[in-house]
């Protein structure tokens, strides 16, 4: 029996308003599977008992600078529902959110004025890079001498051979026009005492870097170790800066050395004063 027009669009309504019940159904459990998900999460992440604990209604900053608003207060005030005007809506432990209330005037953290990124190399690779093939001066303004004894050297070694840290390298770039394309300005002391020894310039228990056996001398040329190099030129002033925030590693700089270094900063920013007085 041929359908007529009216029952064709009857079915077409009645097939689609099914699907329409079907999606609303599966939408719905996706979302309420998505909350119950979202609140598991949350309550996972409380590990501590709350210090801070808010109401229904009130705004508070969830993150650095996100102001929500708190939906529902849930286990006790360690879990809150918080979301946006526009909706959204979201579970975060108690931790994540802090009360808004004016805060203090004194600001304790200072301007970050070092630009330093760090990355892994093996010594081998530090020493054939910065020493041998592109060149480092290790004798700056700045730097003492070298002043480590065999024991402190014996102690590095002693820490390379047995995975222990070291500490931090950290070079100043001075460019691509000259020979010298660095500067030493953290490790002097570490660098000297590695690169000597793989010379043959001393001995570790009795035997030099070549008598080494293999894996000894594979020890050291693989070990890694934090590498930073300055992105930028820097200044006298700013070279003098990092060395007395960094150079605090090895044997302690004596006192009568960082006030050499302090004047010699002290005297440079006087410079800079003058110039900038007479320009």
């Amino acid at each position: 029996m041929k359908l007529t027009q009216e029952e064709k669009d009857s079915r077409n309504a009645k097939r689609k308003a099914t699907i329409a019940r079907k999606k609303a159904v599966k939408d719905a459990a996706n979302m309420e599977h998505r909350r119950v998900t979202a609140l598991r999460d949350a309550r996972q992440k409380v590990r501590t008992i709350p210090t801070r604990f808010f109401v229904e209604g009130e705004t508070v900053t969830y993150g650095r600078t996100c102001e929500v608003k708190v939906f529902e207060v849930l286990d006790g005030g360690t879990v809150y529902r918080i979301g946006f005007e526009s909706g959204v809506l979201m579970y975060r432990p108690w931790q994540d959110l802090i009360k808004i209330i004016p805060y203090r005037d004194e600001i304790f953290s200072q301007e970050d004025t070092m630009r330093l990124d760090f990355c892994q190399m093996m010594l081998g690779d530090v020493i054939s890079s910065f020493f041998y093939n592109f060149g480092t001066d290790m004798e700056p303004e700045y730097q003492r001498g070298l002043v480590w004894t065999l024991d402190d050297k014996t102690a590095l070694l002693d820490s390379i051979f047995n995975n222990r840290d070291i500490g931090k390298f950290v070079f100043i770039h001075l460019g691509y026009t000259g020979d010298i394309m660095h500067e030493m300005l953290d490790g002097k002391q570490r660098l000297s005492a590695i690169m000597d020894f793989c010379e043959d310039r001393y001995e570790y228990n009795g035997y030099t870097y070549s008598q080494l056996h293999p894996r000894d001398r594979l020890q050291i040329d693989n070990y890694r170790i934090n590498v930073a190099v300055t992105r930028n030129l820097l200044t006298r002033k700013e070279k003098l800066e990092y060395f007395l925030t960094l150079n605090t590693r090895g044997r302690d700089q004596t006192t009568q050395h960082l006030d050499k270094v302090r004047g010699m900063l002290t005297e440079q920013i006087e410079k800079e004063k003058e110039s900038e007085q007479c320009s």
